[in-house]
């Protein structure tokens, strides 16, 4: 479709989109897809791969070091306080400037930056280091994302320029809604299937996490609620159609409502650990989660050979960013121009 057949009042609603949430919002685009941009989640998952799995142990010590590296950037950032926006928002409050010191409170309310990455065209910088390379000298990093699945991973220290398979976990719908619920029933079913638990199986296919097992179910109301035993075998028959196979998401999410509206959404930080990706080829392998809590940034741990010992950081260019913005004023003013050939005023009169 081209734009220049839109009509006026879908136009309108693409440019106040588009000045309202930029381009790198949850509510955005993905891709260059600009009529995805009404959906909850820019995914808008009917079917889900299962997320991606990571030793236990191995996650315990990955979340250390990146609890330590946000703290460095935080203060970096602060100028040596530990949030990043504490010092200009006790300032503004200072000057008597409350209601711009909410605003800034209210920034972190705001959806995660990689709603709408990776995608094919996105780049990061940064760095990794392995003691097995350089004597773990720290070498530079740049990743090309060639699709959703692949991208090229660059250093020119390192020496090397190759084709990378890019794995990432599906991102978590922002808004409150049937979108969101979906997501996250889906995680659900990821993380508490006998088979993604399993480390010494293959990874469970889509099709094999389509129902909840009765001691599945049990573990995800231990592990959220603290309760032991819950729900009895009879009750979980009653939810379900076959109980043999478990329940489906469709029916977790009905029997979790019945309990109120919310629960799933209340309780779902009791089981996420975070989005997260992995790339990797024959020698190098990088396994990583995606920074809710500091923008563009991506950490994670690097396997040489096998051998596990190294770190790296990832963030988004900012060229790219900026590009981004100035995408979105050459649009709007090319949509403009379009509403006024069609004899349509975006301004309503």
């Amino acid at each position: 479709m081209r734009l220049k057949l839109l009509p006026c009042s879908m136009a309108f609603a693409v440019a106040c989109h588009l000045l309202r949430h930029g381009l790198n919002n949850s509510e955005g685009f993905v891709g260059n897809n600009w009529f995805s941009c009404g959906r909850e989640n820019p995914v808008a998952l009917s079917a889900y791969k299962p997320i991606l799995r990571r030793d236990p142990k191995l996650n315990v010590k990955l979340q250390a070091w990146i609890r330590q590296q946000l703290r460095l950037v935080k203060r970096q950032e602060a100028g040596g306080f530990s949030e990043p926006n504490e010092r200009k928002r006790l300032y503004l409050k200072k000057l008597g400037l409350d209601k711009k010191a909410d605003e800034l409170e209210q920034q972190k309310l705001q959806p995660p930056w990689h709603l709408n990455h990776i995608v094919a065209g996105d780049k990061f910088v940064g760095y990794f280091q392995h003691p097995e390379l350089f004597d773990g000298e720290q070498l530079d990093l740049t990743l090309e994302a060639v699709s959703e699945s692949e991208g090229t991973m660059i250093s020119k220290r390192g020496d090397f320029d190759e084709t990378m398979k890019l794995e990432q976990d599906y991102p978590i719908a922002f808004q409150s809604g049937e979108q969101k619920d979906n997501d996250m029933a889906a995680y659900t079913f990821h993380k508490f299937n006998e088979g993604w638990r399993n480390f010494e199986t293959p990874m469970p296919s889509e099709a094999d996490c389509q129902h909840l097992t009765l001691p599945m179910l049990r573990l995800f109301f231990k592990q959220v609620a603290d309760v032991e035993g819950f729900p009895s075998e009879s009750e979980f028959a009653e939810s379900c159609t076959d109980a043999s196979k478990g329940m489906t998401r469709e029916e977790f999410l009905t029997y979790l409502r019945a309990e109120s509206p919310d629960y799933l959404e209340k309780s779902f930080k009791g089981i996420f650990t975070g989005r997260r990706l992995r790339l990797r080829d024959e020698t190098l392998d990088f396994d990583g989660d995606f920074q809710s809590d500091a923008k563009n940034l991506i950490y994670g741990f690097v396997s040489f050979n096998g051998k596990p010992g190294g770190t790296f950081n990832l963030e988004l260019s900012e060229a790219q960013t900026a590009a981004s913005s100035a995408a979105i004023v050459y649009l709007y003013i090319y949509i403009c121009v379009l509403s006024w050939k069609f004899g349509c005023s975006l301004w309503g009169s």
